[in-house]
């Protein structure tokens, strides 16, 4: 075998170096955003738990419905690990710490694209094209431990196909890691077997050596806590319940209709799309030049991600390489196309424009614009994400002494098992929550619900992320021995109404500030009137400079209007509007419904009209002026 080391891509990449550099910069900008998912709370929690009883859980310990349930823990060794980088570089420490695992994911992406003898124009589009797609899922969680260890069992294998100096010895250590850190290990076995049917199918002869690797890559998996219990986890994963229409555990096309396309357009599911069309296109013109390993794992991690929204970037990263390795066969057949390949790499016409591209899409990232126009909290940024991670919520609850028992949305279980230390009602955990619980929790959404479940296990407080859990705000809304007690820009507590009489009701009223509701009706007006709708120019003003969207802000102004605090919610929308200016149609929508449920007709209308003009397909505001005709 040769003993060469391949590098990123073939050659030099000539005058794509600096795209490419940019585009390692994309990666790193859309990685490095602050913590904003709920789980980060039970991995850490469990990781402290391990260390402090020096053993692995083997029931559950953090809920009050669950708790003679076995755990089957899968993530030890992440856990583990997370607590301890926790303890010493704290919440941004681990943010960073995401970066650099999405950042090494691209890179041994880059590698593998650079084993294809990938061209670097094409290197430079594919990588960029998968950032885009898996950036919604760049935030920490095992399953980038997942890509990582994916990667790099690809990596060694296909040196191993390309007769390249290949560490096979890494195989079984990277089995037993994954086996510890995220349940999806056994993709590592399909991966491995795959390749090893290469040289029987094609060469007629067995890989005797890689097939001795492999052999104690399974067998170092067993190397856990629960042995071959643990074997059986993915297929809980694979088979157990789905959460919610919107939840990542369902399919894309279900995932997608679900979304709001106008307000956030999903480039990342569309790009999934088209890859996958082109790559059916790729296999399908060069079937005979394909390899067996190429269709059973192109075919299988497909089948994958028709199953879950979530496994998409299993998939890509697994497929890329081969869509990359299927063009170059389909283009050598043309001397066009060879042509074509040979201005695109030389040219540095071609390679200016792609790097200037990639510098604005860098700056929108880097101000934070790319995720405006989508409607997304996410920004560049380490630490935590306070408006998705329920931490002053929880803070409230402790600093007031509020330990009844909770019922909780199944999101927020995770950080409050973290934070709050007392057993919560659910937790997003499918190994330990039983299908008829969460039938239970589910049915809680249809009118009436909520009053059910609660009858069944008499709690004292219930938690709830609004926005998420829309049907149970609205069903307390009218649920009459339950107070609100806290609210912010994302989260709600609520408290039997005989449970800490210490603490008052919630006062909408206190969420304008110490100034109170001062701003006059006039100042309003002016400000409407002198505020134009511009959604061009919010859009090129986000290449140089951060856009003041406060999503916080609109969240506590909707929830007012919910409750019918309508002078509130009209003050908290016109601050909005201050902070904004005129780029966003929902800004001025919702203060016009605000300003017509106080009876400013005029003030309405006029908010309305600049949501149609930025808008003018909204059906809701149609009706509404239609209505206002006489004002």
């Amino acid at each position: 075998m040769s003993e060469t080391t391949p590098s990123v891509l073939p050659g030099k990449p000539g005058p794509w170096a600096f795209p490419l550099a940019l585009g390692l910069l994309l990666v790193a900008l859309l990685a490095t955003t602050p913590i904003g998912n709920y789980d980060l709370g039970t991995d850490l929690k469990t990781g402290q738990w391990i260390l402090e009883h020096r053993s692995f859980p083997q029931k559950d310990a953090f809920t009050y419905t669950c708790g003679q349930n076995d755990y089957l823990d899968g993530k030890v060794l992440y856990q583990t690990g997370l607590y301890l980088l926790y303890r010493c570089a704290g919440y941004k420490g681990l943010s960073l710490a995401a970066t650099l695992a999405v950042l090494s994911v691209f890179l041994l992406l880059g590698l593998r694209l650079g084993l294809a003898s990938t061209p670097p124009w094409l290197a430079c589009l594919l990588g960029v094209a998968s950032a885009l797609a898996l950036e919604r899922r760049f935030f920490l969680r095992s399953e980038i431990a997942s890509w990582v260890l994916l990667s790099l069992t690809l990596w060694v294998l296909e040196l191993r196909l390309r007769r390249k100096k290949s560490p096979l010895w890494a195989l079984p250590l990277l089995q037993w890691v994954w086996a510890n850190t995220e349940g999806l290990f056994i993709l590592g076995w399909g991966m491995m077997g795959a390749y090893g049917l290469v040289s029987w199918v094609h060469q007629r002869k067995a890989d005797k050596q890689l097939l001795a690797f492999c052999g104690l890559s399974v067998a170092a998996s067993l190397l856990n806590p629960y042995g071959l219990k643990l074997w059986g986890l993915p297929f809980l994963y694979f088979s157990q319940f789905q959460y919610s229409a919107n939840s990542d555990l369902v399919p894309p096309l279900r995932f997608l209709a679900n979304q709001n396309l106008k307000v956030d357009w999903n480039l990342p599911l569309f790009l999934y799309f088209a890859f996958s069309l082109s790559l059916a296109w790729v296999f399908a013109t060069t079937w005979r030049q394909r390899k067996i390993h190429e269709w059973i794992l192109a075919l299988s991690f497909f089948g994958l991600s028709c199953m879950a929204y979530r496994n998409i970037p299993l998939f890509l990263l697994v497929a890329v390489p081969f869509w990359a390795e299927g063009w170059k066969d389909w283009a050598s057949s043309g001397p066009r196309l060879k042509s074509a390949d040979l201005f695109l790499s030389r040219s540095g016409k071609a390679s200016l424009f792609a790097a200037l591209a990639l510098l604005l899409l860098c700056l929108r990232v880097a101000t934070g614009a790319y995720y405006v126009s989508d409607r997304r909290q996410a920004r560049v940024g380490l630490g935590l994400e306070e408006l998705r991670v329920p931490v002053k919520a929880v803070d409230f609850l402790n600093q007031n002494h509020l330990d009844g028992r909770m019922l909780n949305y199944i999101g927020m279980g995770d950080w409050l098992i973290w934070q709050w230390a007392h057993p919560v009602f659910i937790d997003g955990r499918q190994q330990v929550i039983s299908p008829g619980l969460y039938g239970e929790y589910r049915q809680s959404f249809r009118a009436g619900g909520l009053e059910g479940l609660v009858l069944h296990y008499q709690p004292q407080l219930i938690a709830l992320p609004y926005n998420d859990a829309v049907p149970w705000a609205v069903q307390l809304k009218f649920m009459s021995d339950w107070r609100l007690i806290y609210a912010d820009g994302a989260t709600a507590l609520y408290a039997r109404k005989d449970y800490a009489p210490r603490v008052p009701a919630f006062a909408f009223s206190s969420l304008l500030g110490p100034d109170g509701p001062a701003p006059d009706p006039a100042d309003e007006i002016n400000l409407v009137r002198e505020t134009r709708p511009s959604r061009w120019g919010a859009w090129f003003s986000g290449f140089v400079r951060p856009p003041d969207y406060p999503m916080g802000l609109m969240s506590e102004g909707l929830f007012a209007l919910h409750y019918g605090d309508y002078g509130t919610a009209d003050h908290l929308f016109a601050e909005c509007l201050r902070r904004a200016g005129g780029g966003y149609a929902e800004i001025f929508y919702n203060l016009g419904v605000a300003n017509l449920h106080l009876g400013r007709y005029k003030l309405g209308k006029l908010c309305l009209q600049k949501a149609f003009a930025l808008d003018p397909g909204n059906p809701e505001t149609t009706r509404m002026l239609e209505g206002l005709r006489n004002y």
